[in-house]
């Protein structure tokens, strides 16, 4: 705003240019006005940025626009950070699996420290007939829940409620599950 005053008002050389269209609308809406044009028709001495300017802009008319920059950029900044949110890098439990969310969402986590396999990793209810190791590794991972109760699925991951790694299936969790008998 500095340069643009100096340039366009005190007639100095400097490096910035004429003020774009938009940058005149958000400055003469935030000072009240329908569009830079309106300003104009209403203020046509003080809505120019040209030196024929016959009043030159006062102290208060700094602030007000530099303010007025100062909140554009902020939010310019908060929106280009919220866009980075919705990458999706986070994930949260439904029911059974994972599903990729906005980071803000309640309960989301950053998947880029888990590395979890959403597309593979769910929840799943032991049964006797099922294949739990297939050459020797195991197909299936446990880990206990917020009431100790032991649960599985069906990849490395972490356990949705408490956020502990999980651990492989052995032989001696699935007999004491009742599902092995050796």
């Amino acid at each position: 705003m500095k340069n643009y005053y100096e340039k366009h008002v005190e007639g100095r050389i400097n490096s910035s240019k004429e003020p774009t269209l938009q940058l005149k609308n958000l400055i003469a809406e935030y000072l009240g006005f329908d569009d830079y044009l309106d300003f104009e028709s209403k203020n046509p001495r003080n809505g120019n940025f040209s030196k024929e300017t016959s009043k030159p802009i006062n102290k208060k008319h700094i602030y007000i626009i530099t303010s007025s920059i100062i909140v554009l950029l902020l939010v310019l900044s908060l929106s280009y950070k919220n866009a980075l949110f919705m990458d999706y890098n986070c994930i949260v439990w439904e029911k059974d699996h994972y599903t990729k969310a906005p980071c803000y969402y309640l309960n989301s986590i950053d998947n880029t420290t888990y590395h979890i396999d959403i597309d593979h990793f769910k929840k799943v209810t032991l049964s006797k007939g099922m294949e739990f190791f297939t050459d020797g590794k195991e197909n299936f991972w446990y880990g206990s829940n917020t009431k100790g109760e032991r649960e599985f699925f069906t990849a490395r991951g972490v356990h949705p409620e408490t956020l502990k790694e999980l651990d492989p299936i052995t032989r001696t969790i699935l007999k004491d599950e009742g599902l092995l008998n050796e």
